[in-house]
């Protein structure tokens, strides 16, 4: 069960027939604080405030009168458990999250949702080459056009990878040897750099955490 808003609750509290302002800590305020939230960390601040706040609020009714006995059992067995629920939740995509810092082109590749926003990331920071010289490569583009587009010293998406790696590649390409070139040592060496480069960096955008957000379902 998601976590109840204000309306919901309202509802809720009126129904055991007790007014509003029955307590002094507000529920319907501490709900609204935590649906406003909108990332990860603020949700888990948010509802560790809404669990304080709904055990303060049961303290403080009379279980001695029938519909705030009620209320009581409702906030004990159905609503503190839906926001434990919550925090848990939360406290697992911050685990994620922080895993992310560690986040490899192997597991990003394999994401088609992460990719659709890491494309773009990349042409804003003018590195998509690299990305494209891997995409071509594991495609198992036609080698010739690899050489061409990403290799060659007038290659227009040239990437940077060593000398050695280069030259060997260079020196096939004069021979005409095209189907003997091997590019994985020049896809190592891009990975190791986009890994140690652009995927920090990554990881750290407003677009990456509402990505996550999204994944956690925080606009529920």
């Amino acid at each position: 069960m998601a976590v109840i808003n204000r309306a919901e609750w309202t509802k809720i509290r009126d129904r055991n027939g007790v007014k509003s302002g029955r307590a002094k800590v507000s529920i319907g305020k501490t709900l609204d604080a935590y649906h406003a939230a909108r990332t990860c960390n603020d949700r888990i601040a948010k509802v560790k405030a809404l669990l304080d706040a709904y055990s303060k609020y049961v303290n403080e009714l009379d279980v001695k009168i029938s519909g705030e006995q009620q209320l009581a059992r409702e906030i004990g067995g159905i609503h503190i458990k839906a926001a434990k629920d919550a925090l848990d939740k939360y406290e697992d995509l911050q685990k994620i999250i922080k895993n992310a810092l560690d986040l490899s082109m192997a597991t990003l590749l394999k994401s088609k949702r992460m990719m659709k926003i890491y494309v773009p990331y990349t042409k804003k920071e003018h590195n998509d080459e690299n990305l494209d010289f891997i995409v071509a490569v594991d495609k198992k583009i036609k080698k010739q056009d690899i050489y061409e587009e990403y290799i060659h010293e007038k290659a227009p998406k040239q990437v940077n990878i060593k000398g050695p790696t280069r030259v060997k590649l260079d020196d096939l390409a004069k021979d005409d040897k095209f189907d003997q070139m091997n590019f994985a040592d020049a896809r190592k060496e891009i990975v190791a750099l986009m890994e140690r480069d652009s995927l920090p960096r990554f990881v750290q955008t407003k677009e990456f955490k509402e990505l996550m957000n999204e994944m956690a379902g925080i606009d529920d």
